[in-house]
């Protein structure tokens, strides 16, 4: 039985051909030595506040009794945990016994560990108010 469109469709090809395609097109993207992105910046390992958001790098364990010294809000709480998900049962990935009714005070959850993000270690400069006029009216002098 003959096809009535003669063109290659994704039948026609042999099951080889989607490999030998990626692993050309990997051997290309190796040699590439352009920019490489935000990824290639140094990062850290950082713990945020919930509250506030400000930044702890420093922090390698957390206390019970620990609080943020900017805004006073407690560390050891479930929004500050990683296993903290709303969709879960209870709001939790582990299993706990029951429920915390407050997700931002503090706890005596054993199963808490501490929410880390990864925070990139060159932060872009900010200018100040008068730098920023100064760059745009040069920017769109006449």
């Amino acid at each position: 039985m003959s096809r009535k469109y003669r063109q290659r469709g994704y039948m026609d090809y042999d099951g080889n051909h989607d490999q030998q395609k990626n692993s050309q097109n990997k051997k290309e993207r190796r040699e590439f030595d352009g920019p490489r992105g935000r990824s290639a910046s140094p990062m850290f390992k950082s713990f945020h506040c919930e509250r506030c958001g400000e930044n702890f790098p420093e922090i390698a364990q957390i206390d019970f009794d620990q609080k943020c010294p900017s805004c006073n809000a407690d560390f050891h709480c479930c929004s500050g945990c990683n296993y903290f998900d709303p969709g879960s049962r209870f709001e939790c990935m582990k299993p706990i016994e029951q429920s915390i009714p407050r997700k931002d005070l503090a706890n005596q959850c054993l199963f808490f560990a501490p929410k880390f993000t990864w925070k990139h270690a060159v932060s872009p400069k900010s200018l100040t108010a008068d730098e920023a006029r100064k760059v745009l009216d040069n920017l769109f002098k006449k």
